[in-house]
């Protein structure tokens, strides 16, 4: 009987408190919308890198001690807020983000060696196609798309410039009220 633990996870940047909030008060104009989008509660905005899943216990340690490899070798990233969009296309929203004005191809560098250490550990394919943004909402049906479409278009989000400091090894735990996240190891960008 095998009894070892399965942990959800995934590694992200993290953004500014002053962000993840200009993001909250973007995310309460599209609610007027009154689309079906499961909103992200704006403390838990984060730049995703690599969404493991569930994973085993095993594995995330050796995912942890990994990321230690990636202290110090990565400089902080000047990035800013850009535009919003949708994955997968605009005309079929599934994922409402905002994108970046900067800071994309430090970030890139970033993804590309998280893919590197991580492909051992969880025995993937690299090559995945990589679009830095940050997740507002998640479509979960057609209701009211067309006025969640609108106010996308019309939205007004705050050209924020701001830094990435920390890279993040976190756990996703599911609840009825949200997922809550809690990290389980990290790196300071210099």
């Amino acid at each position: 009987m095998n009894t070892q633990k399965i942990i959800r996870c995934f590694i992200a940047l993290e953004v500014p408190i002053e962000v993840q909030a200009a993001l909250g008060d973007m995310i309460g104009q599209l609610k007027k919308s009154g689309a079906d989008v499961k909103w992200v509660d704006s403390a838990n905005i984060h730049l995703t890198l690599k969404f493991l899943g569930e994973t085993p216990e095993a594995d995330v340690l050796r995912t942890g001690l990994a990321l230690n490899a990636l202290k110090g070798k990565f400089k902080t990233i000047d990035s800013g807020l850009g535009g919003l969009g949708a994955f997968p296309s605009f005309e079929r929203p599934k994922v409402i983000w905002s994108g970046l004005s900067k800071g994309a191809e430090g970030i890139k560098e970033i993804y590309r060696e998280v893919e590197t250490l991580t492909a051992d550990i969880l025995d993937e394919k690299k090559g995945r196609e990589f679009s830095p943004h940050l997740t507002l909402g998640r479509v979960r049906s057609n209701k009211n798309v067309m006025q969640l479409k609108e106010a996308v278009r019309k939205a007004n989000i705050a050209q924020k410039d701001f830094k990435i400091t920390r890279l993040a090894l976190m756990k996703s735990t599911l609840t009825r009220e949200g997922a809550i996240y809690t990290e389980l190891n990290g790196a300071e960008l210099v």
